[in-house]
């Protein structure tokens, strides 16, 4: 004869014994809708769970060959575990201290992801929210790993976070039916290559973001960012400018440099360190993974164009062993300029069209190739680009 173990939750709140708990395989659990059975310790659901109502978890958990979990609340004061294989939930709350440690091939959040306190690792575990969304986050309770979600028609969060810092991201243009994966890791510093118009990259922290979903994704993002350093960047580039902020970055697969997404506001930031961040720019997600990384680059009212008023040919840093302008940000068209001595002997000049502006420039010879002297030199400059044209006269000092 088949024994059963067979309990039917009716009330809002039930202890469910102090000492560890297995459901036998040859016992079913059912749990009515709207109660919750609380767990002070170990649970292990070797039998059949049919979860209707909420599991309140302060310890570990092994759901075994069960593949619906209900809804679970996870309030244990240490670091706690969940096991199981293909699992569906309806919430997965957190609001616990320390950590919760995942142990499935997948599990499917129906409903809501609630990030009230403590910290989620999915390890290996595929976690997708499939038609619900994530919720809270914050120092105290973030994502440190890879989750993916489905929108259902709202912008996608995903607060993630790493060593102790709370780093989110959002994809504020989702539509419905957009699943998107995002994954925060410590980079490799040495593929963080600067494109022309960033100062250099940050190695604390980034984020993979890739499209699971069939149609292609253009999106601004936004970011919440803490615990950079982003006056220590690895790979740095001069770009002469009177001040620079925070700017999200991603990086170009086939150039295999980052570029930069433009400012479209900052806010609540020292600029340095920590922010709220979005992008001007749109970042389009098609199949491949895209890295999205913190950087810097000059702040202007308009294209950062630059001067210099001192010029040593032997300067230790090879971009600055020609005199020419600096522009951030924006093509050239064309670049114009011409250097005279105190006597007004033309040093230099050059007038052309399609070019790169640090590949042009006075390099302290005069057109005879002998080195020009110490002293004052005057100049004039002009460059054309989409947005307008820059020009500037004045003088400079050469060193030697």
């Amino acid at each position: 004869m088949r024994l059963l173990f067979f309990i039917s939750i009716l009330f809002a709140g039930v202890q469910c014994l102090a000492q560890p708990f297995t459901l036998q395989p040859n016992a079913s659990m059912y749990i009515e809708g709207n109660a919750k059975v609380f767990f002070s310790n170990e649970v292990n659901f070797e039998g059949s769970l049919d979860n209707r109502g909420t599991l309140i978890l302060s310890k570990d958990v092994d759901f075994a060959a069960n593949t619906s979990a209900g809804s679970m609340e996870f309030t244990g004061v240490a670091d706690q575990k969940l096991t199981g294989s293909e699992l569906l939930a309806k919430d997965l709350i957190l609001f616990k201290q320390g950590r919760l440690f995942l142990f499935a091939n997948t599990i499917d959040v129906s409903g809501m992801l609630d990030m009230n306190k403590g910290y989620l690792y999915p390890q290996a575990t595929k976690v997708h929210v499939s038609s619900g969304q994530i919720a809270g986050g914050s120092a105290e309770s973030y994502i440190e790993g890879k989750i993916s979600q489905t929108s259902v028609g709202n912008a996608l969060y995903y607060p993630m976070g790493i060593d102790g810092y709370f780093n989110s991201l959002s994809l504020l243009q989702a539509s419905q039916g957009d699943k998107i994966a995002v994954e925060i890791a410590i980079p490799d510093a040495s593929l963080l290559v600067p494109g022309d118009s960033l100062i250099g990259l940050s190695d604390e922290a980034q984020w993979i973001v890739t499209k699971e979903s069939e149609k292609n994704l253009a999106t601004t993002v936004e970011v919440n960012f803490d615990g950079f350093e982003l006056n220590a960047l690895v790979n740095t580039q001069t770009i002469r400018a009177h001040r620079y902020g925070p700017v999200i970055a991603h990086l170009d697969a086939e150039e295999g440099k980052y570029f930069q997404l433009g400012i479209g506001s900052l806010t609540d930031t020292d600029s340095l360190t920590y922010g709220m961040l979005t992008s001007a720019k749109t970042l389009v997600l098609r199949n491949e993974p895209k890295y999205v990384s913190l950087g810097r680059m000059p702040l202007s009212s308009g294209p950062a164009f630059f001067v210099p008023n001192i010029f040593a040919p032997r300067a230790s840093l090879e971009e600055n062993r020609l005199f020419r302008p600096f522009l951030a940000g924006i093509p050239v068209e064309k670049f114009t300029m011409a250097i005279w001595d105190g006597y007004n002997v033309e040093m230099y000049s050059v007038n052309q069209t399609d070019v790169v502006l640090d590949e042009l420039g006075w390099d302290g010879s005069t057109k005879g190739g002998a080195a020009a002297s110490e002293g004052v030199y005057y100049y004039s400059v002009q460059v054309v680009t989409p947005q307008g044209s820059f020009s500037k006269k004045g003088s400079f000092i050469l060193l030697r």
